[in-house]
């Protein structure tokens, strides 16, 4: 298929409608942007932020989990020229419209569920890969439907904020089986451009080295397990560094080592089975994969506005930014240590595993599917409690699981609103609040939905 005949044009297209409504207002207009308090919403926010700058607007940026009819309707008392709402948006684009209806432009820049029908607005700017026929968890995310935006508002001179935006799109697991969609067509145009490159690191994913590599190596090896700590440090290797971070000569080291190891033990390893590429953001000189845990960290954290300025490349950023990866770390650390420990509650149609740390619920779940629950058939719930009482609820399944059918975002919408409150998201992960009192109410409620589903018996 050639690309004027892809679904990538039509949203090209969508977001130069979007652009040419920010043509529309005088240079120096404010805008207030709203976005999702994760990496795929900050990404996103930080894009459409340095676009617009560059094009002459100022910009006031807010971020936050919240995403009510009660909040979107708050959004009436804000004093700006116009709105970007960005990594949400479209589960209340009726009231949106009424926003724009008032007088005031309304971008919304988003990749979740659409309404059926759409609601339509003089001034509502809707860009979002489901109103074009695209997958919106696998073609294009916020973040890269915000470079989409940028590159409409500036052309290629903003195509080096395209890195930016691929690291929000890890953020929400859309590289799992490879890129694809807007998200390939980027990449391959950042990379040409060399707004990318690409490194070779240890082959290792996890939480940090230690654990990655303690996880991965045979139970024969120095490196397994707890003993991974020890044998990185023999090596003048930091057990909490990422394999982005490590010098090439810190990675000649370890694959010699393991190499070695393997040898020891009577077992064949080639230093080129324990290498993967990296994809790197030249402008700010990071892998994307690194960059995303760096500005979730600050999202989860309560400091979104350290995330967007490290985002803006602000050396002064940086060791703010890092601080807070680190202390994520060691939370998520403990937070996966206990979903080992405890495991799953099988129900009929999904799993439910705890945690203490609300902000951690999504990512537990990530990576429970993607490398700790053995059940592979079922979603997984994660919940915690919040400092209001109320309950956080994630979602998350896998791809295999939406090709059967599964739709969280629906389910988990209906559920909420069957115990009296707001949920959804992506057919592959969702999420809502709920009261404590209400919560086993709800997870009977989304695993009779999912049961209705039939994915189970699709899979």
């Amino acid at each position: 298929m050639g690309r004027a005949d892809c679904a990538c044009v039509a949203l090209d297209s969508a977001a130069a409608r979007a652009a040419d409504a920010v043509r529309a207002l005088p240079a120096g207009s404010r805008w207030f942007l709203a976005c999702d308090a994760d990496a795929d919403g900050l990404c996103a926010a930080a894009v459409a932020a340095m676009a617009l700058q560059r094009a002459g607007h100022r910009f006031q940026a807010r971020a936050s989990r919240e995403k009510t009819r009660a909040f979107y309707e708050g959004l009436a008392a804000v004093a700006c020229d116009g709105f970007v709402v960005l990594d949400k948006g479209s589960s209340h684009l009726d009231v949106l419209a009424e926003l724009a209806d008032a007088g005031r432009p309304v971008v919304v820049l988003d990749h979740h569920n659409l309404p059926d029908p759409l609601p339509e607005a003089d001034g509502l700017w809707l860009v979002n890969p489901r109103a074009e026929d695209m997958d919106g968890s696998r073609d294009a995310s916020a973040a890269t439907t915000a470079a989409a935006f940028a590159l409409a508002l500036g052309g290629d001179r903003n195509l080096d904020l395209g890195p930016a935006a691929l690291a929000g799109a890890i953020g929400d697991w859309q590289h799992e089986g490879g890129w694809r969609g807007w998200n390939l067509e980027l990449l391959e145009r950042c990379r040409t451009a060399g707004h990318v490159t690409e490194r070779a690191v240890p082959a290792f994913v996890g939480i940090d080295l230690a654990e990655a590599v303690g996880r991965t190596t045979p139970p024969w090896s120095r490196f397994h397990g707890d003993r991974a700590g020890d044998a990185l440090r023999a090596l003048g290797i930091d057990p909490a560094a990422e394999p982005e971070e490590l010098t090439d000569e810190q990675v000649a080291a370890l694959l010699d080592a393991l190499v070695l190891d393997a040898l020891a033990a009577g077992h064949e390893a080639r230093p080129e089975d324990l290498l993967r590429d990296v994809t790197t953001d030249a402008r700010l000189d990071i892998g994307l994969r690194h960059l995303f845990r760096v500005v979730d960290a600050c999202g989860r954290r309560g400091d979104a506005a350290t995330g967007l300025a490290y985002l803006f490349g602000s050396a002064g950023a940086r060791a703010g930014a890092m601080e807070h990866f680190r202390a994520y770390k060691a939370d998520l650390a403990a937070a996966i240590e206990r979903l080992r420990r405890e495991g799953a509650e099988a129900h009929a149609a999904l799993q439910w595993a705890r945690t203490d740390l609300p902000e951690l619920t999504g990512m537990v779940g990530g990576l429970g599917m993607t490398h700790f629950l053995a059940d592979r058939a079922r979603p997984v719930v994660v919940t915690a409690p919040r400092p209001d009482g109320a309950v956080q609820v994630s979602t998350r399944g896998t791809h295999d699981q939406v090709a059967a059918g599964l739709d969280l975002g629906r389910a988990v919408a209906h559920a909420a609103q069957s115990v009296g409150f707001e949920g959804g998201g992506h057919p592959i992960a969702a999420g809502a609040v709920v009261a404590a009192d209400r919560l086993d109410a709800f997870v009977a409620a989304l695993d009779d939905a999912l049961l209705g589903q039939g994915f189970l018996a699709r899979a």
